[in-house]
């Protein structure tokens, strides 16, 4: 019964996004916020409900019921603020979990708000492709959601909101402040001017998976250093702990598996590509960039925890040109739109994996009104257990 309403739940969410979504592609600016209310309500309880899910969740538990408690822990001064606040408040741990949800959802209906009609693939697909990750490490997606606020109000320069925002990220997670502001330096120097050609991105791309080293990596560990912040040590007193692929199997990905999984990533370079001659994205140039910064560093993440977490941050530039692609699509060539169905492909799998697939236990599933809720402490054993297997 639990993985039934587990499976329920997800898809009804699902539903949900897919079908408010492409109402809102169609209303005026004054319904926007109205519209995506549905959205933003059952998103922040389906997620922020959930009980002992991933291990982010279960290690932050027992830090809110020290500052419960009296205790003190170090943290970014507004991610502290915040969740200190809550837990002497009286709140209860999955309120924080709730708003962290919000700030999430709110943050992507905040950026794709000028481009309303590619809404109706960017939720969804964001809803499967980015909902076991923010999580897991909802932390660094809290950082990331006033990130977004932040880019968005900076692209349209609105520059003393962006740089709130921005302290905002800076308060929440250092290193997250280090990768928006690749974002922000793109902006100033990126934005009237391609810097390579999808040709050419594959070419390094490929070129770094059949050649990179992990072990190369390790004679510049000192710079990783400056990342700062006590959750990072573990990274760099053994620096084994990085080496870890996608599949937690304590090994890199296969080069061909590796190559098959960055290919939908090129089918829609290639598209934005031809899509940004035609000047049909709106920052097409700036977008394009990014995107061609991100392949080429998704390029050497297999078996790298630390850059896995550096290249996620901008996936949703991913997301965001795969819209743009689909709702243009008849604006690109036959053979673009025909290689468009890999990406459909990819999305579902990347949702499967992310989204729906059940977790291994039962207990993993829950929501906080379940009854004989297990402990975190139980939780994080259990789902170390079950990566063991």
């Amino acid at each position: 019964m639990i993985t039934f309403i587990y499976y329920l739940i997800h898809i009804a969410l699902l539903l949900i996004t897919i079908k408010v979504s492409n109402n809102i592609s169609k209303c005026s600016d004054n319904e926007y916020w109205k519209k995506c209310i549905p959205i933003i309500i059952f998103y922040s309880i389906e997620e922020g409900m959930r009980w002992g899910r991933d291990v982010d969740w279960t290690l932050y538990y027992g830090v809110f019921e020290g500052f419960q408690n009296g205790y003190d822990t170090n943290f970014e001064f507004l991610f502290k603020l915040l969740f200190k606040t809550f837990a002497i408040s009286g709140l209860s741990y999955s309120t924080f979990i709730i708003f962290c949800s919000f700030m999430w959802i709110l943050s992507l209906c905040y950026f794709i708000k000028p481009y309303r009609k590619q809404i109706k693939f960017f939720l969804p697909i964001c809803l499967l492709y980015f909902t076991i990750m923010a999580s897991n490490t909802f932390r660094w997606y809290l950082a990331m959601s006033f990130f977004l606020i932040a880019f968005r109000n900076i692209i349209d320069g609105r520059l003393s909101i962006g740089i709130a925002f921005l302290i905002c990220t800076l308060g929440t997670h250092t290193a997250a402040f280090l990768m928006s502001m690749i974002g922000v330096i793109c902006v100033y120097t990126l934005k009237n001017a391609l810097i390579l050609r999808p040709v050419f991105v594959v070419i390094i791309s490929l070129a770094l998976i059949l050649l990179f080293s992990i072990e190369s990596l390790q004679n510049y560990v000192i710079f990783f250093k400056y990342f700062n912040t006590e959750r990072f040590d573990n990274y760099f007193n053994n620096a084994q702990q990085w080496f870890y692929s996608e599949t937690n199997e304590g090994e890199r990905k296969n080069i061909i598996e590796y190559i098959l999984l960055m290919t939908p990533f090129y089918i829609v370079l290639f598209s934005a590509y031809k899509l940004q001659l035609q000047k049909m994205i709106p920052d097409g140039i700036l977008f394009y960039n990014l995107l061609t910064i991100w392949i080429i560093l998704r390029s050497i993440t297999s078996g790298i925890e630390l850059l896995q977490r550096m290249s996620m941050y901008y996936e949703f530039i991913f997301a965001l040109m795969v819209s743009f692609v689909m709702v243009l699509k008849n604006k690109i060539t036959n053979l673009n739109r025909q290689l468009l169905i890999v990406v459909v492909l990819f999305i579902i799998y990347k949702g499967y994996i992310g989204y729906f697939k059940p977790y291994g236990n039962e207990e993993l599933m829950k929501y906080i009104w379940n009854s004989e809720l297990v402990s975190p402490e139980q939780a994080r054993t259990i789902y170390k257990l079950q990566q063991t297997r």
